[in-house]
């Protein structure tokens, strides 16, 4: 093609010429309208939005009703302190039972220099307050036993760590705690059974000028 008949053909010059294949290619695809309003290559059909079944529903129910309980709960104490003994030979000496309650992760950790034994007290507390209608799968609980230097074995710190943990959640007032001796092991279903060790603990308790406890009935 001559220069002067390129020229009467496309009057625009060479964008002219780029733009009239575009729209040759585009007519063949059927997308001419959407080229000449200036759009470059057509948009992906849109999507529907999702439709959710009924599980899928339900999981939306749920999490929903954890958020509003979560704000809901922001303003519950989150600390709270219970009273129990720790035996060293014959000397019993008084622990402190300190829980301390977030929302996040569930999580359920015991510190202060711990056996075994006491480490495994979070799975029994935590079926007994199932079993009792409080469930603890939306909070990070953390129980420190102290003193820290002093180590503590057995299951005689049950029932504080379980009343600690429902002063910590709100259920029972905090305060409501003080000057009570908390022993005693708990069941899976909340049933308190007996321990050793009582005896020492309840004359050094009462030694130190306290006179309530809470034990099992054969102790």
């Amino acid at each position: 093609m001559r220069m002067n008949d390129f020229r009467r053909e496309y009057p625009e010059g060479v964008a002219g010429l780029m733009l009239t294949r575009r729209l040759d290619e585009a007519k063949q695809k059927g997308n001419a309208r959407y080229l000449l309003s200036g759009g470059g290559p057509p948009p992906s059909p849109r999507r529907p939005p999702p439709s959710f079944s009924g599980g899928a529903r339900d999981l939306a129910a749920l999490h929903l009703a954890r958020l509003s309980r979560w704000q809901a709960g922001m303003s519950t104490p989150n600390q709270a302190t219970a009273l129990s003994y720790t035996l060293t030979g014959l000397d019993a000496h008084p622990v402190r039972v300190e829980v301390d309650s977030g929302r996040g992760l569930p999580c359920f950790r015991i510190v202060g220099l711990v056996e075994t034994a006491v480490r495994e007290s979070h799975v029994r507390v935590r079926a007994a307050l199932r079993h009792l209608g409080i469930d603890t799968n939306e909070w990070v609980i953390t129980v420190n036993l102290a003193p820290a230097y002093l180590r503590k074995s057995g299951s005689v710190f049950d029932v504080a760590i379980a009343v600690g943990t429902l002063g910590a959640l709100g259920k029972i007032k905090p305060e409501g705690l003080a000057g009570t001796v908390l022993l005693g092991e708990l069941s899976m279903t909340g049933e308190l059974r007996p321990v050793r060790g009582v005896l020492p603990s309840l004359l050094a308790a009462r030694n130190q000028g306290l006179a309530r406890a809470i034990v099992a009935p054969q102790n």
